[in-house]
């Protein structure tokens, strides 16, 4: 039997095919596949055809499969992915979830935890009691309060501003600039072509104005820890113990100390924040092991990050 677990993003889909003891057989990463994004077709293109990168010669049949997919919160994203996928794969069992339901996989634990994803996108989800509780995650075009896509717009609309006379100087106009190769306002038609992927990929700048302590870039990135924080409580609110554990994951969180500190800050002392002890996508693997009665344990995952970060 093979295990095949896919992450699957608005930035980034990435896929492991494994054996029951945490060696990686195959890797793979392709182009984000939120059906939100591209449609259930795309999506399910993308998908797919990484499946069939990492898979290779392998049956389906003696394969089983967990998909975490963002945007798959959606009932009918969910059920009509599921169709085109299971159309054209018949695996030995086959799981569709959410991408957040990966970061709780991960964690090996039934206990009362906490999700904050921020990557592109930024939602958290806690569960209680074998029951999951959402707050925020509503797309770009309405929410996603202190994601990568938040970040990397104020910055752009912060330089623009400065471009018109209307805001004050910030080091993110060098910056910008220096990454744009020509001044911003004559790049507008590839801003908006790239979409939501292309302005969260501005939002490094403003952890480096951060660095070069632009005041600017702190008051960016303290909004965009006070929405986090929201999030967090939001989420949080039926979890009755003492102390919250919450798990932090995505790119924009992930070796960014001081933007995590400032989270922190945001929060009182029954708050218990760390890092995700695994990439998401030993999230699906381990459901996937699940799924054939394989108990996943801290040796397999040990095993898992040795091959995944070689």
């Amino acid at each position: 039997m093979y295990y095949l677990g896919i992450d699957g993003g608005g930035t980034k889909t990435e896929a492991v095919l494994c054996d029951n003891t945490g060696h990686i057989l195959n890797r793979r990463t392709t182009v984000g596949s939120n059906p939100n994004d591209l449609v259930i077709e795309l999506s399910g293109k993308v998908i797919c055809r990484l499946v069939s990168d990492v898979l290779g010669d392998i049956p389906p049949e003696n394969v089983s499969a967990v998909f975490g997919i963002a945007g798959c919160y959606d009932s009918n994203n969910n059920a009509d992915l599921f169709a085109y996928i299971t159309d054209r794969y018949k695996f030995y069992s086959f799981k569709l979830c959410p991408d957040v339901w990966n970061v709780f996989f991960s964690e090996l634990t039934d206990a009362d935890i906490c999700m904050l994803i921020c990557g592109t996108g930024s939602v958290a989800f806690a569960r209680v009691n074998g029951k999951y509780y959402r707050a925020g995650g509503w797309g770009h075009l309405i929410d996603d309060a202190g994601s990568g896509y938040d970040i990397g717009r104020k910055a752009l609309c912060a330089v623009l501003r400065e471009t018109d006379g209307r805001g004050e100087h910030t080091l993110l106009t060098e910056l910008v600039q220096s990454r744009l190769h020509k001044p911003p306002e004559k790049c507008i038609h590839e801003l908006y072509k790239g979409g939501k992927k292309e302005i969260a990929s501005f939002a490094p700048l403003v952890f480096s104005g951060l660095n070069k302590r632009d005041k600017f870039c702190e008051k960016i990135l303290l909004d965009a820890a006070h929405e986090l924080s929201l999030l967090i409580t939001a989420a949080c609110k039926n979890i009755e113990s003492d102390t919250k554990r919450v798990i932090l994951c995505g790119g924009i969180l992930k070796g960014n100390k001081a933007f995590a500190e400032m989270l922190r800050s945001q929060l009182d002392e029954t708050y218990q924040l760390e890092l995700s002890s695994a990439p998401p996508v030993f999230g699906s693997y381990a459901e996937s092991l699940r799924q054939t009665g394989v108990i996943p344990n801290d040796k397999i995952k040990e095993t898992f990050l040795e091959n995944y970060n070689k």
